[in-house]
């Protein structure tokens, strides 16, 4: 199972492309409230999200890289965000989820995901998406982060589904958080039941 989990840093990459299809980094780095502007020229966090090794290049770049970290990190809030939910859509968050976090969140370091090491200070996102799954953002705002992407609403519902499977069993407080999730991300019943199939196979209820 734990494979299908580490699926997750891909799914989140998949993510952020798929939003960025319609945005730009400089956009992008203005998503939830993190201004475009303050990635140009804001040393401290420069310094802070960038690798020692990009830190030590100084290429003229360093702006643009940062500005695609902030928004690869804003997408990553949204996703981790979600997986906190659904970790909790059953009332309780037992041990094995737990440790399970520790494997969903670090799928996001993988040299083919979000933050890869060559120009990431992955201690610092880290720290950032453990607040975020402690704390993580409303619904609502996951729901409208998605809102007019039918290929990221999938995605997302993707991502629910691979969480429900991890642990081995699908209750049914979490089967109807994934009927409510699929109402709100409009989805196809034809693409809910191909997605699950895919990943609720291989759990039971």
């Amino acid at each position: 199972m734990l494979d299908v989990v580490l699926n997750l840093g891909v799914l989140a990459l998949d993510a952020y492309t798929a939003f960025s299809n319609d945005e730009d980094d400089s956009a992008l780095a203005s998503v939830l409230g993190v201004g475009g502007a303050l990635a140009i020229g804001a040393g401290t966090l420069i310094y802070e999200l960038l690798s020692d090794e990009e830190r030590k290049d100084g290429d003229d770049d360093d702006d643009e890289i940062v500005n695609l970290l902030i928004g690869r990190l804003n997408v990553a809030k949204v996703c981790v965000s979600l997986w906190a939910h659904c970790c909790l859509a059953d009332g309780e968050f037992t041990q094995e989820e737990d440790e399970m976090t520790d494997s969903m969140i670090g799928s996001l370091f993988a040299d083919d995901s979000l933050f890869p090491e060559e120009i990431t200070n992955q201690d610092f996102v880290l720290e950032k998406l453990i607040e975020t799954f402690n704390d993580p953002l409303p619904m609502k705002v996951v729901i409208e982060f998605a809102d007019g992407n039918p290929k990221l609403a999938a995605n997302f519902y993707e991502e629910a589904c691979i969480i429900f499977a991890a642990d081995g069993t699908v209750g049914t407080d979490e089967k109807n958080f994934l009927d409510d999730l699929a109402d709100e991300f409009s989805i196809s019943r034809m693409d809910k039941k191909s997605i699950e199939r895919k990943y609720l196979k291989l759990a039971s209820a």
